[in-house]
């Protein structure tokens, strides 16, 4: 499943979890970002653990995104 954008996003496509809520007029998110290298690579949802793709906007469905994924090899 492909999700034009992360912040145009308010609940989670998987679970329906709400992820924005407004404190003092300012806007927070509960979503957790990955950071791979130097910048967020991936965006999980802290409820039911789904990911997305920074880079494709790519889902991951909560099934295969509780797999423990491959550390990346570093080059010789």
């Amino acid at each position: 499943m492909n999700v034009t954008s992360i912040n145009s996003l308010s609940a989670c496509p998987e679970c329906s979890m709400k992820w924005k809520y407004k404190v003092k007029g300012k806007t927070y998110s509960k979503i957790i970002g990955v950071v791979k290298y130097d910048r967020v690579s991936e965006w999980i949802c802290p409820l039911c653990s789904a990911r997305w793709d920074r880079w494709t906007n790519k889902l991951t469905p909560k099934k295969e995104a509780s797999r423990p994924r491959k550390a990346a090899s570093k080059p010789s």
